[in-house]
């Protein structure tokens, strides 16, 4: 054979060689095998796989959290507002500013009004689409309104009706429930933390109203309206929503513009059709990898908590990739966060309501026998863990008491220090374990309201009602 045609061999060997090479390197999944497994776990694919909830306009919050955008903003403006604000609207206004947080409701009675109405439907009609240019402005206003209606709690409280106050601030459950019905998980993290500032506001009650009476409120309303989140659901609608981003692609710029990777956020260039070079080349296998990612994350979530945190530690391992492994890789090393800590959010839920429940049994027993517990079993004999069903933490301090939950980690003991960071407590007195947080703070005096200077709140939905101020 002529030496030419041995160098002609050679070269279209290796030619077939780099072009399988580059196309491996490329197109790392198969897409339809990675579609069909998404499928077999319940991923939706499509907008049509996955409707979003839809409520009759009689039931239907949709239009109540519209309006309340503009009450909201403005009571955030008003200087009755900024006066409890500046005493710290998320921890508890002392005694000092009762004028103020009384004012504060009294001004803002019609906006708290529409809220009760809002917060009592059975739901949101959710009309949105699943790209990356979706806005949640309702979010903010929820949070808000969990605020608002945390300080009316308070107030109600404070007035002499502690027991009505706690089924009041129970209505922050059914606002959590319905940012949560946003299956995606920003309405995941958005319910836990109006939950939190929820399970806050009994603690404030409680700890200024240590009756078993109040505990008892707490027990049933937390038993009777506590949130129960789906994260499997919401991070099926994160899938939705990340692959109608990758479907977006359409150039370079658009793929840098959603991997975080471009300061300058155009709709316009997500709108372009992508080329056949771009959907061979990134959006398609980018796709695939996603896919088999998100699937893995899926059937992770499904497990029991201990074989869910084995199971997605190994997971992060596998996907901790970055671009260098193909442009394949590009969009899902942005669009596969760690999901680790939004179940993180979900196991602290659970556990701040146990915890708080303790504590309000731990202040009832000392109302009722004048001295706190030795032991914890004492006054909550049935506080356990929501995962493990092991003891609840519990220790005595100088002046009360700290209730702790052990589930995230055995360091912690319920001291002061850089143990308690991340960790969840009820204190008495009120303090923060983690000094990077805040200082310890006294806790306030309860002060009445004279008869006459604030409108009556409205009784909850189903209870008795509330009577007049004394």
């Amino acid at each position: 054979m002529k030496p030419w045609r041995v160098v002609a061999i050679v070269c279209l060997c290796a030619a077939v060689l780099v072009g399988v090479s580059l196309v491996r390197w490329l197109r790392p999944m198969d897409l339809e095998k990675e579609r069909a497994a998404a499928r077999a776990a319940g991923l939706p694919l499509t907008p049509a796989d996955f409707p979003l909830p839809q409520y009759p306009p009689s039931q239907d919050a949709t239009p109540d959290w519209t309006a309340l955008g503009p009450q909201l903003t403005a009571a955030g403006d008003s200087p009755a507002w900024q006066a409890v604000d500046d005493a710290e609207v998320d921890g508890v206004p002392p005694a000092s500013s009762n004028a103020a947080l009384f004012r504060l409701i009294s001004a803002e009675r019609k906006t708290l009004d529409r809220l009760h109405v809002a917060a009592n439907k059975p739901g949101r009609s959710l009309d949105r689409g699943w790209g990356p240019d979706v806005l949640f402005p309702e979010f903010a206003r929820m949070r808000e309104a969990a605020k608002l209606l945390r300080l009316e709690s308070l107030a109600m409280a404070r007035q002499g009706h502690p027991v009505e106050a706690i089924r009041n601030q129970a209505l922050g459950f059914r606002i959590a429930k319905q940012a949560d019905e946003d299956p995606i998980l920003i309405g995941y993290l958005v319910g836990v933390a109006i939950e939190n500032i929820s399970l806050s506001g009994m603690g404030d009650i409680v700890r200024e109203n240590p009756t078993p009476a109040v505990a008892a409120a707490i027990h049933s309303a937390i038993a009777q309206g506590a949130p129960k989140y789906d994260i499997v659901r919401d991070l099926k609608g994160e899938a939705l929503g990340s692959l109608t981003a990758i479907h977006m692609i359409g150039s370079p710029a658009a793929a840098r513009m959603l991997s975080g990777d471009s300061s300058n956020y155009d709709p316009a260039v997500l709108k372009r059709r992508p080329s056949a070079f771009m959907r061979f080349a990134l959006q398609e296998p980018g796709e695939a990898v996603y896919l088999h990612y998100m699937t893995k994350q899926i059937q992770a979530a499904t497990l029991p908590r201990g074989q869910r945190e084995r199971a997605l530690e190994a997971l992060a391992k596998e996907q901790s990739f970055s671009a260098r492994r193909g442009p394949a890789y590009i969009l899902p090393s942005a669009l596969l966060p760690a999901f680790s800590r939004a179940y993180q959010h979900g196991d602290e839920a659970l556990a701040r309501r146990v915890v708080l429940m303790a504590g309000a049994d731990v202040l009832a027993y000392r109302t009722v026998h004048g001295a706190f517990p030795d032991a914890l079993t004492q006054a909550a004999a049935s506080a356990r863990e929501p995962f493990t069903g092991k003891p609840l933490g519990y220790r005595r301090t100088k002046d009360g008491f700290v209730v702790y939950s052990v589930i995230a980690g055995a360091q912690f003991d319920g001291r002061p220090g850089k143990d308690a960071k991340g960790q969840v407590y009820f204190s008495y007195p009120i303090a923060s374990l983690n000094p990077m947080l805040m200082r310890p703070r006294p806790l306030p005096r309860r002060r009445l309201m004279p008869a006459g200077k604030m409108p009556t709140p409205a009784p909850m939905p189903g209870g008795p009602p509330i009577p007049a101020a004394p």
